[in-house]
């Protein structure tokens, strides 16, 4: 991105500073290097555009609003996380971290802001922006995550003293997490910290496709390791209770995952995806079989709710959409 600055000011140098500042806009994008050779990996260019300057004020800031409500409505409205920019890797994000070990009090009420990162093994929040590894506060593994989708952050903050939960970005900008942290369920919440209320959206968007993507993949990559030593079975893999959640939700994910919008076809992610979704419907049954069977308690009359659904659904004629969910959601209620 720092390589495209000195273009951008050549331009602005030719077209005349005072006029490209007041009537031009830029933007960046990511786009292939090659459109018919996606293995040759994406490149970052700007796009450069400028208005008559006959235009008057009133229409000049018009345009700029609308660009920008346009460009956060893409962003923001967007249900297919597949289809959002997402962070490089070792980016700088400035992130609000909250964690149920941090000593947040009326007495001391300043929040842990850190610079974010992602890595391919992981979320790193680190107190300095240079990266320097003796100063990083938290770390985790994708496949730490129980899910890889981001819950609302509203329900975190009730359960928070309400008075440190107002320090915190409003709940449009703020995400949470369940992490498995040695075999139990921890909530984090992360918050964008620009102020302004449409940058906040757009970052804390962007910081979710990307951790979702890169979760999915780890997750992939740990499902085909387990298959490995079980025989294709994961099944009859011993797990504890969140790892086996973790693996249901990843290939419920998986299953309604869209191979089209993948625009590499070459990469190791979309080579994951293809051959999961091949045997999609058998692991996710045979997990849930092992779920219902580890869930199930007959001593204490509990049952996991799963056992019917799977026997009644067998039938590969039968549309199984929304199945699984179902039984995964009523078994953790239990």
């Amino acid at each position: 991105m720092n390589n495209l600055r000195p273009k951008i000011e050549l331009f602005a140098k030719r077209y005349g500073t005072n006029d490209f500042n007041k009537y031009c806009f830029f933007t960046f994008r990511r786009k292939p290097r090659d459109i018919e050779k996606p293995e040759l990996g994406l490149i970052y260019t700007s796009v450069i555009f400028c208005l008559d300057n006959n235009y008057p004020k009133e229409v000049l800031s018009k345009f700029s609003t609308n660009f920008v409500k346009g460009y956060e409505n893409a962003i923001t409205q967007e249900s297919n996380l597949n289809k959002i920019q997402q962070y490089r890797l070792k980016q700088n994000i400035r992130i609000q971290y909250y964690d149920p070990s941090e000593s947040l009090s009326i007495e001391n009420p300043r929040l842990p802001n850190f610079f974010t990162s992602f890595a391919k093994e992981g979320l790193v929040l680190n107190a300095s922006e240079d990266f320097d590894p003796k100063q990083v506060r938290y770390s985790f593994r994708f496949d730490q995550l129980v899910q890889c989708t981001a819950d609302e952050a509203s329900s975190l903050k009730q359960l928070i003293n309400p008075r440190i939960a107002s320090l915190f970005r409003d709940d449009e900008c703020c995400v949470s997490y369940m992490v498995d942290w040695n075999q139990k369920g921890i909530k984090n919440m992360f918050c964008s910290m620009y102020s302004t209320k449409w940058k906040c959206r757009v970052d804390i968007k962007i910081f979710e496709s990307t951790l979702y993507n890169y979760c999915l993949e780890q997750k992939l990559v740990k499902i085909n390791n387990i298959k490995k030593v079980n025989k294709n079975d994961l099944g009859k893999a011993n797990m504890y209770f969140l790892e086996r959640v973790s693996i249901i939700s990843a290939l419920k994910n998986i299953q309604d995952y869209s191979l089209d919008s993948i625009w590499n076809k070459f990469s190791y992610f979309y080579k994951l995806i293809d051959e999961e979704k091949k045997v999609i419907k058998e692991d996710l049954f045979s997990s849930l079989k092992a779920f219902d069977k580890e869930i199930a308690d007959s001593k204490k009359g509990i049952e996991s709710g799963c056992e019917s659904i799977i026997d009644v659904h067998k039938n590969e004629k039968q549309k199984s959409k929304g199945i699984f969910s179902h039984c995964y959601f009523k078994s953790l209620k239990n």
